[in-house]
């Protein structure tokens, strides 16, 4: 038989042969280089004004917010965390007895002594788990089945949760800084919103019962220990020992977005789910 003819009969149900560009954008599509181009998208849909990129001085030098998205009341201020599809982000559940802490009367905080609010989200929900620890791990699989899971970072030093929550610690302090407000005519007031958003999925490890129990989870309020070196929270009076910032996997973010936006938003004492679906 004419050996082309074998050929073409042999693979004609083969799934054809990508070209080296199609690879290139799988592979950079696969690892969420495009994350930060998504979020942006999606906010700049929901009527948000968008810049990505931006770079803000700081006392040490300078730190880039990777998606700026503003409306009337709320300036988001995101740190985009792509990972490949066989990561995930791994977080424990606050204790207990922390959570009971941490739970605070206030509707909002005052930025830095200025005319910048941060939003108090409520926690201690089932619909919004609080953690408190965490890092990307990566899934090491046997055909389709998972074999093991491994630390993505080599070190806590590497910790990329770890390092977004202290970008975002600086990027709050330099945003308001750089961005004084106008409040002659203001009407309500400007909440800055800090955000996680990541393509990885969320899992979460409650270890508060006898049995520990683990859940997926679109997303959690994450506690953060603040520096007051850093960044000044005003409550009451005095300046906070940690604050939240929202980790919400990328498909959650419209939810996200809609319950940000839910009345009363002017008290900001806000409610989320994001329990997984």
């Amino acid at each position: 038989m004419d050996f082309l003819l074998y050929y073409l009969i042999m693979n004609k149900n083969s799934t054809p042969q990508k070209t080296m560009k199609e690879l290139t954008l799988d592979t950079a599509n696969q690892y969420g280089f495009n994350l930060e181009f998504k979020t942006n998208k999606t906010l700049d849909e929901k009527g948000y004004n968008c810049l990505m990129n931006e770079t803000f001085p700081t006392k040490d030098g300078f730190v880039e917010i990777d998606v700026i998205a503003k409306d009337a009341i709320h300036h988001l201020l995101i740190e985009c965390k792509g990972a490949s599809k066989d990561t995930i982000l791994l977080l424990t559940k606050a204790a207990t007895n922390r959570i009971a802490k941490d739970k605070i009367g206030h509707t909002r905080y005052n930025v830095n002594n200025g005319d910048y609010r941060m939003p108090i989200f409520n926690i201690g929900t089932d619909q919004a788990i609080y953690t408190n620890s965490g890092d990307f791990f990566h899934i090491k699989k046997d055909g389709s089945s998972p074999e093991s899971i491994n630390k993505a970072s080599k070190n806590d030093a590497q910790n990329n949760f770890y390092k977004a929550q202290k970008q975002l610690l600086a990027a709050i302090t330099a945003y308001s800084n750089a961005n004084p407000l106008d409040t002659t005519n203001q009407v309500h007031s400007t909440y800055i919103v800090p955000l996680i958003v990541t393509n990885a999925q969320i899992w979460v490890v409650d270890y508060n019962e006898n049995e520990p129990k683990i859940s997926q989870q679109g997303g959690t309020l994450h506690r953060v220990v603040n520096d007051d070196n850093v960044l000044y929270l005003d409550i009451g009076g005095d300046s906070a020992k940690s604050f939240v910032i929202p980790v919400i996997n990328y498909s959650y973010l419209e939810s996200f977005l809609r319950k940000l936006n839910d009345p009363p938003y002017i008290r900001h004492q806000i409610a989320l789910d994001l329990s997984y679906k």
